[in-house]
């Protein structure tokens, strides 16, 4: 997945239990990964930066920019 122009690539995400997803940030300007739900935050990621986070927990979790608002996305995660 990426960010790209102040957006999570693809918004709405479907994984199985236990893959790791990788979020790349593709834009010049900085973002940071934050979960409300799982509770993990990535440190400011500037263009070619990179986080990843295991999905463990079968579910819809919101996943947001902390630097940017309207920066949200979802990933849904099946059995």
């Amino acid at each position: 997945a990426t960010m790209s122009h102040y957006q999570f690539v693809p918004g709405n995400l479907t994984v199985k239990k236990g893959a790791l997803v990788t979020w790349y940030n593709d834009d010049e300007i900085q973002h940071q990964i934050y979960s409300p739900d799982l509770f993990f935050n990535s440190d400011g990621m500037y263009q070619g930066a990179s986080f990843s986070y295991k999905f463990d927990t079968p579910g819809t979790f919101e996943i947001r920019c902390t630097i940017h608002a309207g920066m949200r996305a979802k990933v849904t995660v099946e059995p």
